[in-house]
């Protein structure tokens, strides 16, 4: 063997390959053909099959194994020699060896609105557009009594989807509310826990191997379960009101953040794993958020300007004065951590009508620009270009420079596919942004894959929703529309 011990360290996600070479000879063999067989001990590798040796020497190139996951993988691989295409009969002598580790690097899961603390909605890998195949659906079990029922965006950790589900009566009042685990590998359901009480139950949250669900509207605000059991792990009490202004907490460095108070007026931070109190502080106004949080700062919108703490204390060190907003916006949004130092915001304007993203930059204290068409919530960032769809007009994805503001390119789905709107947010690989449309007709969307070198749609799906991408790559999308509510859950392999 003429390859040396291979030791690389590879996100997961990202395509990586080694290569094996060699000579051989032997005496003897007569009119016998030779077959070479490369054998991986840990399946890290997808080795070739095997084939009648050409010449004396040989070279193979070995992608990554099927299904590899994160992690510190150690191995070998050997070159037999063999006397048939099975190689149930090998050659007597040595078989030629080289030792490996590839060091897989974990992807990080979407623990929270738009995915982690910088709201990205971004998540860095690769995607072949033509591997891309359902592996399985999950369908809220609807009680029997119910008149209605639909499942929240959800969140991902440790090979399982969580989702909560509610059943609602005729009159819309919300009863047998649930919180589950699925299963990522098999859509089967691992365990299900019971939301006691009338309460009005947000999108979940995952983080260091627990699953978190909001309340408002009663005396818990969070509660805590063991992502692998269900066990109930703390619950942090807190009286609020049924319309208080908050979402599901971000994480960062072992401690969670979100807006508390009776009607949301305060941002708590919180040991993630105990549920302790860390500190409480006043925040301005009563948008429906949660912060960006990065080593130093937290940050959140107000109506009028972006809001900067210091992380570990809560303390004000900032507010930036937002030019092109002068109201809470009236969906859920949230801030994304740009590439350069600078906070992206949808900035919303009651006197124009119009929700522009903003920029701000961190360091200098000011707001940079306004982008000129209004676009929806939660749009998504990669690579310095931020992905956002019209609110207005004819459904279209835009990609702005994260530099000036300014569209680069922009995507319609095709007009014979008959969809007349964007809906829900976006998701984005370093190589594919995912979007959803709706028709005219109630179930009639998709789920698209735009390509972001060729801004050609190279897959669609057609179930519209909100996408999630898990942290062992699979495509989640929570199948419904603004007229048609989600109650069923849609996975897809990305790899």
């Amino acid at each position: 063997m003429n390859s040396p011990p291979a030791n690389v360290q590879v996100p997961y996600g990202i395509p990586y390959s080694t290569e094996v070479a060699g000579n051989w000879s032997g005496t003897n063999l007569g009119s016998a053909t030779v077959y070479l067989q490369v054998v991986d001990s840990n399946n890290t590798f997808a080795v070739p099959a095997v084939a009648a040796a050409s010449g004396n020497t040989f070279r193979y190139t070995l992608g990554p194994g099927v299904g590899t996951l994160a992690g510190d993988r150690t191995g070998t691989l050997t070159v037999n020699a063999c006397k048939d295409p099975a190689c149930a009969q090998r050659f007597d002598g040595p078989s030629g060896s080289v030792s490996y580790r590839v060091q897989i690097t974990p992807l990080g899961e979407w623990e929270t609105v738009q995915r982690d603390a910088s709201h990205t909605g971004y998540v860095p890998i690769i995607v072949d557009p033509t591997r891309l195949t359902k592996a399985w659906e999950w369908t809220f079990p609807q009680d029997p009594t119910a008149a209605s029922s639909y499942v929240l965006r959800p969140a991902t950790g440790g090979g399982m989807m969580y989702a909560v589900g509610i059943n609602r009566t005729s009159a819309q009042a919300s009863f047998n509310q649930m919180f589950s685990s699925v299963d990522e590998a098999t859509g089967t359901l691992r365990w299900s826990q019971q939301i006691a009480g009338n309460v009005h139950v947000l999108g979940p949250a995952a983080y260091g191997g627990l699953a978190y669900v909001p309340t408002i509207g009663a005396d818990r605000l969070l509660t805590a379960y063991d992502g692998t059991t269900g066990s109930m792990k703390f619950r942090y009490g807190q009286t609020t009101d049924p319309l208080a202004s908050t979402l599901a907490p971000t994480f960062h460095q072992t401690t969670a953040y979100f807006f508390g108070g009776h009607l949301g007026e305060e941002l708590h931070a919180v040991d993630a794993a105990t549920g302790t109190l860390l500190w409480a502080k006043a925040r301005r106004d009563y948008q429906n958020t949660t912060p960006a949080v990065d080593d130093s700062y937290i940050y959140y919108p107000s109506n009028r300007a972006l809001e900067i703490l210091d992380r570990r204390t809560g303390n004000t060190v900032a507010s930036i004065t937002n030019p092109v907003s002068d109201s809470q916006h009236a969906s859920a949004i949230v801030p994304m951590l740009g590439s350069r130092g600078n906070v992206i915001v949808n900035s919303y304007s009651a006197t124009n009508r119009t929700a522009k993203l903003s920029s701000f930059d961190i360091a200098g204290l000011r707001w940079e620009w306004a982008t000129q068409y209004s676009y929806n919530p939660l749009p998504a960032l990669a690579n310095g270009v931020i992905y956002a769809t019209r609110s207005d007009g004819a459904p279209t994805l835009d990609a702005i420079d994260e530099v000036t503001g300014n569209v680069l390119w922009s995507w319609n789905p095709p007009a014979s596919d008959n969809q007349s709107r964007v809906v829900e947010n976006i998701a984005a690989t370093k190589n594919l942004v995912f979007v959803s449309t709706t028709g005219n007709i109630v179930g009639s969307g998709y789920v698209w894959a735009i390509d972001v070198n060729t801004r050609q749609a190279v897959w669609r799906y057609p179930a519209n929703g909100y996408s999630v991408i898990s942290g062992r790559g699979t495509l989640y999308i929570l199948n419904g529309s603004p007229s048609l509510p989600a109650r069923k859950v849609i996975a897809i392999r990305l790899r």
